[in-house]
């Protein structure tokens, strides 16, 4: 439902029917001007309500329908924790990474070596996977180290998303291998097995993803 909703809501929506020639660009743009958007909190606030109503129907009690939703309320709570904690520690050690010289030391080294912007990303990329793979959050990896990127693609006359985009969809990859990640601890208490197992699943179809990317990546440079 909230995937609905955030697609069905958003600009998104709009490029489909003029693909599919179902309305024409004026008129599309006609609706665009008193369409109605959604953002993805407001969506999973209203799958929440949605659920609440069903529960209710089903535990036909309130307070046995309140008890249960206090779970998503909780694990609101603890992944917000969790995450904020690893994002402030990581902006505070990429700050540290700046003020001691770090980007410039690596941009020296890799020049030294003959490295080119791609040998770089394809470094960083790994990095952060890696990251991601210990802290089981592709975020809190990612805005460790999002600070450092601008200085880095300066130096070799990149755009900085030209950089940062592989990069950020490798800490995704890493996350998705991670036995600690919140989604596969998840998914594994779900289907009752170790999350190891869901992990070895999951392991070589991120491993085509990063080779897709690298590739990709060489590709667009």
């Amino acid at each position: 439902m909230p995937l609905l909703l955030v697609l069905g809501f958003s600009p998104v929506l709009d490029s489909i029917l003029v693909a599919l020639n179902i309305f024409s660009q004026e008129q599309m743009n006609e609706y665009a001007k008193t369409a109605i958007r959604t953002n993805v909190p407001v969506a999973m606030f209203i799958s929440t309500f949605v659920a609440i109503a069903f529960e209710m129907i089903r535990y036909k009690s309130v307070v046995d329908t309140l008890n249960s939703i206090m779970i998503f309320f909780k694990g609101m709570g603890n992944l917000f924790v969790i995450t904020v904690s690893l994002i402030v520690c990581g902006q505070v050690f990429a700050e540290g990474l700046l003020n001691v010289g770090f980007v410039d030391i690596l941009i020296n080294f890799a020049k030294d070596l003959g490295f080119g912007a791609f040998a770089i990303i394809v470094f960083v990329s790994m990095l952060l996977a890696i990251s991601a793979f210990f802290m089981g959050s592709g975020n809190a990896a990612f805005f460790s180290f999002a600070p450092l990127i601008p200085n880095i693609a300066k130096s070799f006359s990149l755009d900085t998303i030209t950089m940062i985009a592989p990069i950020q969809i490798m800490t995704g990859f890493g996350r998705c291998v991670s036995p600690i990640a919140p989604a596969i601890l998840a998914i594994s208490a779900m289907a009752k097995v170790n999350p190891l197992q869901v992990v070895k699943r999951t392991a070589i179809p991120m491993l085509v993803a990063t080779i897709t990317n690298i590739i990709c990546t060489y590709i667009y440079l």
